[in-house]
């Protein structure tokens, strides 16, 4: 029986790689061939790893979402005021920057849109733990509709 080559990529380092990729561009604008090239892995390797596009993308939205669900545990866990710690959270100064830098709607709240980024990843860190629901799309939907509500007209 023929082995094949070990994998010569750190499997979590490429996901957070795609997960940037997929972030900047978006789900249906980002191609195979684009991640194969932006990140300088083979095609089959790709394949043989991490399946179709719609399995990695959703490999790359469960790094980023649980990502985002430890750094809230993080920050709940500190000594300190409940409230202080919750604003804290909420009031990240990457969605106002984003704003400044014109990649966020200049409507848009960023306080406001904390907060429902924090229930959204909760829900999806819920919806991830059962299977079915993890492959009804119903993660990339939410995603896809949230990142579209952020960008600019």
């Amino acid at each position: 029986m023929r082995r094949g080559r070990k994998r010569q990529f750190d499997r979590q380092e490429v996901v957070e790689r795609a997960s940037g990729l997929f972030w900047e561009q978006g789900y249906e604008a980002t191609g195979m061939t684009e991640l194969v090239e932006y990140l300088g892995i083979g095609r089959q390797s790709l394949y043989n790893t991490f399946g179709d596009k719609r399995s990695w993308y959703l490999e790359a939205l469960r790094f980023y979402f649980d990502g985002r669900v430890r750094l809230a545990r993080e920050i709940f866990d500190r000594p300190g005021p409940r409230l202080e710690r919750l604003g804290e959270l909420l009031m990240q100064d990457l969605l106002e920057e984003a704003q400044r830098l014109g990649e966020l709607a200049e409507e848009a709240s960023p306080a406001d849109l904390a907060r429902s980024l924090l229930v959204m990843s909760q829900g999806l860190h819920l919806l991830n733990q059962n299977q079915r629901l993890r492959d009804s799309g119903v993660g990339e939907a939410v995603l896809r509709t949230a990142t579209a509500m952020m960008r600019p007209r």
